[in-house]
């Protein structure tokens, strides 16, 4: 529950890195905790039929993505004040993302129950009161044209952002001084394209021939723009 998330996340933290099993994993609660109990209870969860989880690659609207599913499923555009860490169950990332989308992907074409959805950055960037009303529908949440719209606004970039300074308690997750290094990271720009920025003409073309390699037998239409 959110009151015992709060309370065993009230106890000091440490500000480096947790290390369980050889594995470097990030300082959230409940992992700080106990991280060998936490992972013991995600391989033994059971799932009831209205658990929602979201899962993304990381740097693809995590908190983004979370902070609309959580609004519509509280049926009101309010910021929790616990952020997102809080509730993580994990927070690993295994052989890249070719795999991690193609994964994915087959789950989809398998899924025989309408369990899994899938939401591209681009898209919801591009049409956020679409997408949001695309979600609502999914999670049979009922809600009115003006709604959707607030909640769409209400998780704009710059609204997320200064949400995460503002409303969200930080402290349930960090220390002050390590929240100040890690926030710019966790909202950097929201924007599309930026690799523009970043990549050369011929970094462009080696990731281009890397990518029509590894994606060649997916259906995954891709933005790049």
């Amino acid at each position: 529950s959110i009151q015992s998330n709060m309370e065993e996340t009230s106890k000091p933290k440490p500000t480096g890195p947790v290390v369980f099993d050889g594995m470097v994993v990030p300082p959230f609660p409940p992992l700080l905790q106990d991280a060998g109990k936490r992972f013991e209870e995600i391989k033994n969860m059971e799932c009831r039929k209205d658990d929602v989880i979201v899962v993304t690659y990381p740097k693809s609207g995590t908190h983004w993505a979370w902070e609309i599913v959580t609004m519509l499923l509280k049926q009101r555009a309010e910021y929790s004040k616990e952020p997102m860490e809080c509730f993580f169950l994990e927070a690993q990332v295994m052989d890249g993302w070719f795999k991690f989308e193609k994964d994915f992907e087959k789950a989809k074409k398998n899924d025989k129950r309408g369990a899994i959805i899938t939401v591209h950055y681009e898209s919801l960037k591009k049409n956020p009161v679409q997408e949001t009303k695309r979600l609502a529908e999914y999670l049979n949440v009922e809600l009115s044209k003006e709604e959707i719209t607030e909640i769409s606004d209400k998780c704009s970039f710059k609204k997320l952002k200064l949400a995460s300074q503002t409303v969200k308690d930080n402290s349930l997750v960090a220390n002050v001084e390590l929240f100040k290094k890690t926030e710019p990271f966790v909202h950097r720009k929201g924007e599309i394209g930026d690799w523009k920025n970043h990549f050369t003409v011929a970094m462009n073309e080696n990731f281009d021939a890397i990518f029509k390699e590894e994606m060649k037998n997916s259906n995954i239409q891709v933005q790049f723009e």
